[in-house]
C-alpha cells in the first residue's frame, strides 16, 4: 500500500483592498503534519478545492462568496501557484495544486455566504480574519505562520501593478 497524496486542485484568492492595498487573510489551526504534533496557527488566503467539473476560475468565484460573502462575476489573473503536500485531519495526505487569483475590492466586513461545517469551526467572531498591510506582514513574519511563507515578499509587486507574465511559484 502506498501513501501517495490525493491530488487536490485548489483556487485561492488574493483579495486586495482597493484603497489601502491591504490583503485579506484567514486565521486557523492547521492540521498536524505528523501523529501527535500540535496544531499550528496559520494565516492563509480564502479559497479551496475545486468541485467536480469546475474550473479554477469558477471555484475561485464560488469560494470567495462561500468564505467571505463577496460575489464577483470573475476573478483577476492567476498570479501565483503553489504545490504543497500536507496531512489533513484523519491522516489523509493531500497534494494541493493551488492557483492564486487577484481580486481587487473595497474593504468589507467578512460575512461568509455558505461555509462548510469544518470551516465554521474557526469562522467565529472577528478574530479569524484580518486585512493586512505589507508592513504588518513583514513585522509579523517571525512570530506568525503565513501561507504561502513568502507572502510578504511576493505581494509588493502585485500592489505596485506589476503582474507576472506567467504565474510565480510561491514555494512553501
Amino acid at each position: 500500500m502506498t501513501d501517495d497524496p490525493t491530488p487536490r486542485p485548489s483556487a485561492r484568492l488574493l483579495v486586495i483592498d482597493d484603497v489601502e492595498g491591504r490583503l485579506l487573510l484567514f486565521h486557523a489551526l492547521a492540521p498536524p503534519d505528523r501523529a501527535g504534533a500540535d496544531r499550528v496557527p496559520i494565516w492563509f488566503t480564502p479559497g479551496g478545492g475545486l468541485d467536480p467539473g469546475e474550473s479554477f476560475e469558477e471555484a475561485a468565484c464560488r469560494e470567495l462568496w462561500e468564505e467571505t460573502g463577496l460575489r464577483v462575476p470573475s476573478v483577476g489573473p492567476c498570479v501565483w501557484t503553489r504545490d504543497h503536500v500536507w496531512r489533513g485531519d484523519g491522516g489523509v495526505r493531500y497534494r494541493s495544486l493551488e492557483r492564486y487569483y487577484l481580486v481587487h475590492a473595497p474593504r468589507f466586513h467578512v460575512r461568509p455566504g455558505a461555509i462548510q461545517p469544518l470551516e465554521a469551526e474557526f469562522m467565529v467572531g472577528d478574530d479569524w480574519w484580518h486585512w493586512w498591510t505589507v508592513d504588518e506582514l513583514c513585522d509579523a513574519v517571525l512570530s506568525e505562520v503565513f501561507v504561502p511563507r513568502r507572502i510578504h515578499e511576493l505581494l509588493p509587486p502585485l500592489l505596485a501593478g506589476e503582474l507576472p507574465s506567467v504565474p510565480v511559484d510561491t514555494g512553501v
